[in-house]
């Protein structure tokens, strides 16, 4: 798949969600914005963190908590924030 003529700007705290039909060029997006591709032209630049959830779940042997901490300490100002 080939995308071209694309441009995406967001700012701190935008949520995007990618959605279309198989083979319409997500992953391949994704992929581009992570720079697991080659871009052939133009530049991708990434600032901050990005979250990618596949559609595959991927669940270790241990607790729920440490499952979603993936293995990072947990932040109790965070936490109390989201409560």
């Amino acid at each position: 798949m080939v995308l071209q003529d694309l441009s995406l700007e967001m700012k701190k705290g935008d949520f995007l969600t990618v959605i279309g039909h198989v083979g319409c060029g997500k992953s391949t997006l994704l992929h581009a914005v992570m720079q697991e591709v080659v871009i052939e032209k133009g530049i991708s630049i990434v600032q901050g963190s990005i979250a990618y959830v596949e559609q595959e779940p991927f669940i270790f042997s241990d607790s729920i908590l440490q499952n979603i901490l993936f293995g990072l300490p947990l932040d109790e100002a965070r936490l109390d924030r989201a409560i």
